[in-house]
């Protein structure tokens, strides 16, 4: 099994420099902002009789275009480098297009043109802040962009309703994208992508010089940096990464093709959906701009209404409910504008029409992030570009679906548009994966998560042994199994559960597996092989002294803050059905390397502590020692959502990390009998290790 991406790490340890991390968003949000102006300013033109219908048609084409090909070229020379390089093909041809405003076909040329650039750029804008943070925090994050892009659209309304001069309001909301310079000089590229288009025979870490990069010369000299570095110590040089977006070479393969037509047809029905909404949507105000200003907050709903279900029931069921709800609220305002639903004032009609836009919205917002999430770093930006332009293609063909109304009946546009939402849920629901807290950086990574889907079985382990080579399998547990034929159906789903060393030794007494093995085919690996699986604190002196007090001789890595990520939820998620003792390992930013032996794994218990009386306490650096429980109390352990805690005396704790396992405590501790096992009281974790026995 491969080392710990680099990605991996630096995505766990780069919200820990929240100065940086804050400075960057910012800016993002701030370019934003000015790019969706140029946006509205399109939707405001599209609706003059005059320019309405040539800009509307160059615009779509001139959008999906540039979507192919900025997406394509962000994941070839990089985010950052494709995002300013749009935004000065927008701010040139903004200038330009507000000197040419009389001049009918080059206005409507430059317009498309900036069409052409702000329609990827902003997508672009969304994957790498995205990219910056865990996926923990980025539904928080991108939330705050919609609202970013809901407020632009606002106050660009009431800037064209205050201004009348048509040439003033695009050279005003074009000039300050002259302060995209701030990107280049404070804004990081994406780190992930940084990090696997780095050479793999480069002589420097590519995350300390991405650090250094993110950070200025006074920071550098501060703690904060000295911790991040210290955590990047043991850093592998990424692996080489085969290019997989070139003329979208990806879909080449069945699994990103299976998704990347899924989410086509997602996209095309929510552009056909938002365009329809907006054509047929009742006028509350008789002003054109206090209405867009109206609709715009009912988005902000919406994108309160994604935030509240993504972050408790997961993307692709958020997607799903939010697309099939809004394709039954649009059925139903179809219903109620061909009179068929009734009320006084048409109070029905409005809130029918106002809610479908709340789920709409929620719904786009939605499924931006999981299409983000379902594609791979290396071709992350040409996938997700290539679906995203089939939104502006549903947004094209929209209004020629509602002249069906004047060959058939009123219901029959809307209609035809809520049963694309409802039949889109459906394919998202049985054709698509979950991405909640699953990170994918290759194809070949999103290959292994779609042919695990969510199951996770039970199994046993069976070991042989011979003179030659050694063997272990893990197989699905007995009772699993329904009857010989369901067995025989799903053989080759049991042939991926099976499992095989890591790495063999005749002159230790352990061998040590990875967790993710009981999901690989079986190998027989020989004695004379070298692990490939190594544990990140423990030398092999410590292994072996710990072993010692150990019954078990095969150790199977559960969780690691350099391969998962750093956080509390993250490990109770994968310790969730173990059944064996477990070793929690701790590293702090002195090095003292130190930890608990547990017979039960942690778990969100009730508020009381649990446990039984074999655990113990141990140091391994700088200095060995065993503290097994004294009999003096039974508080052995307890955990919650915040924090996780071993031994108690006086109300302070043997042991205590926080949420983020990143914050830790130890003192004097009378249920081990145990001296303050780190350097200091409080202490900053480097890393954190859970290891089960076999």
């Amino acid at each position: 099994m491969a080392g710990p991406s680099p990605v991996d790490s630096f995505y766990a340890t780069f919200p820990r420099l929240k100065s940086v991390l804050y400075r960057s968003t910012s800016i993002l949000a701030f370019i934003l902002f000015f790019l969706t102006y140029q946006m509205a300013i399109l939707e405001f033109l599209i609706d003059e009789q005059e320019k309405g219908v040539c800009i509307s048609a160059t615009a779509e084409q001139f959008e999906s275009t540039d979507k192919l090909y900025r997406g394509l070229a962000a994941d070839a020379s990089g985010r950052l480098k494709t995002l300013l390089a749009s935004v000065f093909v927008i701010f040139i041809a903004g200038i330009a297009s507000s000197l040419a405003f009389h001049f009918l076909w080059i206005f409507i040329f430059l317009r498309g043109v900036i069409g052409f650039a702000a329609a990827g750029a902003i997508q672009i804008t969304l994957i790498l802040v995205a990219e910056y943070v865990s996926s923990t925090h980025r539904p928080t994050l991108l939330s705050l962009f919609w609202i970013t892009t809901t407020l632009a659209y606002m106050s660009a309304a009431g800037l064209a309703y205050a201004l009348q001069n048509i040439q003033m309001f695009i050279l005003g909301m074009t000039l300050p994208l002259l302060l995209t310079v701030l990107l280049w000089k404070f804004a990081p590229e994406s780190p992930r992508w940084f990090l696997l288009n780095s050479s793999s025979d480069e002589e420097i870490n590519e995350a300390h010089v991405l650090l250094e990069r993110a950070v200025d010369e006074r920071q550098r000299k501060t703690s904060k940096f000295r911790d991040c570095l210290s955590m990047w110590r043991k850093f592998y040089t990424p692996p080489n990464v085969e290019s997989n977006n070139r003329c979208f070479a990806f879909l080449r393969r069945k699994d990103p093709r299976r998704k990347t037509i899924v989410l086509a047809f997602a996209w095309f029905s929510l552009g056909i959906l938002y365009r329809g909404l907006n054509i047929s949507s009742i006028q509350l105000l008789p002003n054109f701009y206090a209405n867009y200003a109206v609709r715009e907050i009912v988005h902000l709903l919406g994108v309160a209404l994604f935030f509240f279900m993504v972050t408790r029931i997961g993307r692709r069921a958020c997607t799903v409910l939010s697309m099939m709800f809004a394709g039954v609220f649009c059925l139903l305002f179809s219903l109620a504008s061909r009179e068929f639903l009734k009320a006084e004032r048409h109070a029905v009609t409005l809130v029918i029409q106002l809610t479908g836009r709340v789920c709409m919205m929620a719904s786009q917002a939605s499924l931006n992030l999981y299409s983000i999430e379902l594609f791979p770093t290396v071709g992350r930006c040409s996938a997700v570009c290539l679906v995203f332009s089939f939104a502006y293609l549903g947004e094209a063909l929209a209004p020629l679906i509602m002249k069906l109304q004047l060959q058939t009946q009123a219901v029959v546009p809307l209609g035809v548009m809520g049963l694309l939402s409802l039949t889109t849920g459906f394919l998202c629901q049985f054709f698509l994966p979950k991405t909640k807290g699953r990170e994918i950086e290759t194809f070949e990574d999103s290959t292994e998560i779609d042919g695990l889907k969510e199951r996770s079985p039970k199994f046993y382990r069976r070991r042989t042994t011979n003179r030659r080579s050694q063997q272990v399998e893990m197989t699905e547990s007995t009772e699993n199994t329904v009857n010989d034929a369901r067995c025989d159906e799903d053989a080759k789903l049991r042939q991926s559960w099976e499992v095989s060393f890591d790495r063999v030794s005749q002159t230790s007494h352990w061998e040590m597996l990875s967790y993710e093995d009981a999901k690989r085919k079986t190998l027989s690996i020989s004695t004379d092989q070298s692990f490939a699986e190594e544990s990140h604190i423990l030398s092999e002196e410590d292994i072996d002294k710990l072993a010692l007090n150990l019954q078990s001789t095969t150790w199977i890595l559960a969780y690691s803050t350099f391969q998962h990520g750093m956080s509390l939820n993250t490990l109770y998620h994968r310790v969730r059905e173990v059944e064996t003792p477990v070793l929690l390992v701790v590293e702090d930013s002195n090095g003292f390397v130190f930890g608990v032996f547990s017979p039960v794994a942690p778990r969100i218990g009730p508020d009381k502590f649990f446990g039984v009386g074999k655990s113990f306490f141990f140091t391994c650096k700088p200095k060995y020692e065993i503290y097994p429980c004294s009999g003096k109390n039974n508080y052995y352990m307890t955990g919650d959502n915040t924090n996780l805690a071993f031994g108690c005396s006086e109300g302070k704790f043997g042991l205590w990390l926080d949420s983020e396992l990143y914050h830790g405590r130890s003192t004097a501790c009378d249920t081990y009998n145990s001296e303050m096992l780190s350097a200091t009281e409080d202490f900053i974790c480097i890393g954190v290790e859970v290891w089960a026995f076999g």
